[in-house]
């Protein structure tokens, strides 16, 4: 399945007719039609900006480097959730990855905090963990996260699939 993210934007689907998009106007279309799928135009290419919770920094220097190489701008790793508070709400990502177990903080109550930004457009939440979500159940459920990932699994692929599958819930999609 072809990313939404991975879009270029040169074609616009419209009553079933592909149309050329006029120069400039594909990020606000995407904006207005889908602002729970925000994208940044960078040279004609579509990158999503992710901030990555994490209180260690093994995990975060090796999940930097694979979501960049795999074309997602990390914008900010950070180990606390005064710090993802702060990066959010100054630098407005698309998606943040939230750890569960932050050391002596919980990554559900970061989730919640991130999802009330006093205004600013809060990015998308994805809770990861080493440990399976059977873990978590109500917890993920309760939380205002789209989903919960797995690190082994974390992938630009894998973060793409959890917004689009969110983009089609909050629309009335199936």
């Amino acid at each position: 399945m072809q990313s939404i993210l991975a879009n270029t934007c040169t074609h616009v689907d419209a009553a079933s007719a592909k149309t050329k998009a006029p120069a400039g106007w594909c990020s606000d279309f995407l904006l207005a039609a889908m602002p729970e799928v925000p994208v940044l135009m960078q040279a004609g290419t579509v990158r999503l900006r992710c901030i990555i919770v994490d209180d260690n920094p093994e995990f975060l220097r090796a999940a930097r480097a694979l979501l960049e190489t795999e074309q997602i701008s990390v914008v900010a790793a950070v180990s606390t959730g005064a710090q993802a508070v702060r990066s959010c709400f100054e630098l407005q990502p698309d998606v943040a990855l939230v750890d569960v177990d932050l050391g002596a903080e919980n990554g559900f109550d970061v989730a919640r905090d991130l999802a009330d930004l006093g205004g600013r457009r809060t990015p998308q939440v994805i809770v990861i963990s080493a440990s399976p979500a059977t873990e978590f159940g109500e917890l993920i459920d309760a939380s205002p996260a789209a989903s919960f990932l797995s690190k082994p699994d974390l992938s630009a692929a894998a973060i793409d699939e959890i917004l689009a599958r969110a983009s089609h819930s909050c629309c009335g999609s199936s």
